[in-house]
């Protein structure tokens, strides 16, 4: 009887224990989007192209109206054999070969980790791939650039010879022969300099298919193509020069600068035709150009366009191109360049590059936003697509009504348009229209169904609405760092000074945004971000790193406590009085290496905090969107700059077990028990009884 009855114990024990880890809930990766952004195209025939980024590879079998996702492995640079064979290379030294059209990708054995950021094709079996040691167009050179080469369709890949120690800029080879070209900055050795070198300018040839090169001049060349071994064209800093004898000597065609021009994106279709992308040095306007007497003339394609600089332009032939830029879907053009449309972009292609808009308005309805509008109604289970449109920021106050806004224009001619659904998404109608800051920080807020903000960004009004969006009014806040609590309730957090000893001001507004009132001002402990939370007009947080400041009397005290949050705060969410979540910006103990953002939670008002456990080595983390203390998101981006690339965006749900409460005679409501720790007891106490009943029978007079 004592073994049954202490197994029963070590159940009860266990029970509990099991209750507790139910309560806490883990995080769990629901949706991954990978980036829309894309650096190199390839047409592998007419109707045939594949298009490559840091989120992967995608394809398109009808010439560039549509395209699919072929693969999720970043890669930056995509080139063609032939209609059925190709490469793509990336970073960490990424080989991928396709030989069914680009359907498929698969990875072939690469004898280095450098990354790979240009890759060339001879033929089906012959290729050669360029990486640069430094990885950023900032760093400074570390001229430990690599060459590779394949003769066996990439079967084996080595390391090719090379003359010197060099950071190379551009790669041209001739389809068909053993000729290619390599740009390159070299390193010259010196005593004293940053990298130990002086750099120059050089061009080296090979004419063995890349496994052996020689310094042929010391031209500067950013982007070349040649038609022949001896026939060549390329761009420098002035603008087109060619050449007559495999680049050893260069005639110069076109000096652009002298005009206050910058040309790009040299395409060469034949020995006269020519097309290059014109800037103006001083406005944003880009002009395609194009030359049918091999350089010597150009006249205008199309018209000029402004605030747009694609990272890649294509052309297969003088009619049909491909282009893509910074946040931009693929477009396509059957005209040569006069008009582009945009093609149908992959579902999981996402215009914000830093930041992943989503929304769920309960444990079920939720919407992600980017170049498309997903939806969810089974809390993540599955995913559709309701809307094609492009939106910046969305907030949901019902499974069917909903507003969001979409940014136009570059930044000197920013516009935010207003939208509102009543059918969760699918359709859209414009409310209002206004001048914005920046594209991408403009954000929209709804407390209900009435009472809304939109905020355009620093030095400009908010806009409010009290009836829905059908009307809408400036308001001018303190701060442009807005913590929307109800109808009435707004918080408002200035950016503390740097310098000294920084002071934060926190500022209360009682009638919805309309005035202000300063509360106590918080004297920091030291400079930092600072981040503000609130949950109704006296209780607030201000969490800097190592300390948080709370307020429960709107602000006329400020108690401060040190925490162990030792990092750089980017949110805070406060769920009640105990409960609340902040990313954070944090740097592991010297020795140990690294920074990272986390994700940490309190339960104890902000006293201390422990860390959630997502995935390390995320480049940011967005502000937890929690319907109820049970229920919330939070998105992890891979990437996030020019120099790191966006490569992923991952969507991650939390489900945590809520305290059923049973009433207890003579308390208020919400106090009492919570079944979730009685169950285990009601559990043991039906053991009891039986174990009880079976010894009385096993003692019984048989």
């Amino acid at each position: 009887m004592r073994r049954i009855l202490l197994g029963l114990a070590v159940l009860l024990v266990a029970s509990l224990a099991g209750g507790a880890q139910a309560e806490q809930g883990p995080w769990q990766p629901q949706l991954t989007l990978y980036s829309g952004d894309f650096y190199s195209v390839a047409f592998a025939s007419s109707s045939t192209v594949w298009a490559a980024g840091p989120g992967g590879i995608v394809l398109s079998e009808d010439g560039g109206a549509s395209w699919h996702w072929a693969s999720n492995e970043s890669v930056l640079s995509v080139t063609a054999a032939d209609a059925t064979q190709g490469w793509a290379v990336g970073a960490g030294g990424t080989i991928l070969a396709t030989i069914d059209g680009g359907r498929t990708w698969t990875q072939q054995q690469s004898p280095t980790p450098t990354g790979l950021y240009t890759v060339g094709a001879l033929d089906a079996q012959r290729a050669i791939a360029v990486g640069e040691g430094a990885g950023c167009d900032v760093c400074l050179p570390s001229y430990d650039g690599v060459v590779l080469v394949t003769e066996d369709g990439g079967i084996t890949w080595r390391q090719a010879q090379l003359p010197g120690k060099y950071e190379p800029i551009s790669l041209s080879v001739l389809a068909g022969g053993s000729n290619a070209w390599l740009s390159a900055e070299e390193c010259i050795p010196v005593e004293n300099g940053p990298s130990g070198c002086d750099s120059q300018d050089v061009l080296l040839a090979s004419s063995d298919s890349g496994k052996t090169w020689e310094e042929i001049s010391t031209q500067q060349v950013s982007e070349m193509q040649f038609t022949s071994p001896s026939t060549g064209w390329a761009l420098d800093v002035r603008g087109l020069i060619r050449t007559k004898d495999g680049g050893k000597s260069w005639q110069r065609l076109q000096d652009f600068s002298s005009q206050g021009k910058y040309v790009s994106k040299l395409t060469l279709l034949s020995d006269r035709v020519l097309l290059l992308l014109e800037q103006d040095q001083t406005r944003p306007t880009q002009q395609i150009i194009k030359s049918t007497d091999g350089g010597t003339s150009w006249v205008p394609v199309g018209d000029e366009s402004s605030g747009y600089l694609p990272f890649v332009l294509r052309f297969f032939d003088e009619k049909h191109a491909i282009r893509s830029g910074f946040s931009r879907p693929l477009e396509q053009t059957k005209d040569g360049g006069i008009t582009w449309q945009a093609a149908a972009a992959p579902a999981f292609a996402f215009i914000n590059r830093y930041n992943l808009e989503f929304d769920f308005v309960d444990p079920s309805n939720g919407w992600v936003a980017g170049t498309k509008l997903l939806r969810t109604s089974d809390a993540g289970s599955s995913w559709e697509t309701v809307s094609d449109l492009q939106l910046n920021s969305i907030d949901f106050v019902s499974p069917t009504e909903g507003w969001a806004i979409k940014t136009v224009g570059d930044p000197v001619s920013c516009q935010i348009i207003v939208l509102h659904t009543s059918d969760g998404g699918v359709s859209w109608s414009q409310q209002a229209t206004s001048k914005c800051l920046d594209r991408d920080t403009s954000t929209i807020r709804f407390v209900d169904k009435r009472n809304g903000w939109v905020n355009r960004g620093p030095g400009l009004p908010l806009l409010h609405t009290r009836d829905g969006g059908l009307n809408w009014s400036d308001q001018q806040p303190p701060s442009n760092s807005l913590v929307f609590v109800d109808a009435s309730t707004v918080w408002a957090l200035s950016s503390p000074d740097t310098s000294g000893n920084p002071q934060a001001d926190v500022f209360l507004s009682r009638d919805g945004g309309d005035s202000w009132s300063q509360t106590t001002p918080i004297v920091l402990a030291g400079p930092g971000d600072t981040r503000l939370s609130a949950i109704d007009a006296s209780h607030a947080w201000v969490l800097s790193p190592s300390v948080l400041y709370r307020t429960a009397d709107g602000g006329a005290h400020w108690e401060r406590s040190t925490t162990n949050v030792n990092g750089s705060p980017s949110s805070l969410t406060f769920l009640s009085l105990t409960n609340g979540l902040a990313t954070v910006y944090a740097c592991r103990t010297e020795g140990e290496g690294g920074c990272e953002y986390v994700l940490l939670r309190t339960t104890d008002g902000g006293l201390s905090w422990s860390s959630e456990h997502l995935p390390s080595g995320a480049d940011g983390l967005e502000r937890p969107v929690f319907t109820d203390p049970w229920h919330g998101w939070v998105a992890e981006t891979t990437g996030g700059d020019m120099a790191s690339p966006l490569q992923k965006q991952i969507l991650y749900a939390y489900s945590g077990t809520p305290p059923i409460v049973v009433p207890v005679t003579g308390q208020g409501p919400g106090d009492g028990i919570p079944t979730a720790r009685l169950a285990p007891l009601f559990v043991f106490g039906v053991l009891l009884v039986c174990v009880s009943s079976l010894v009385k029978r096993t003692r019984a007079p048989q």
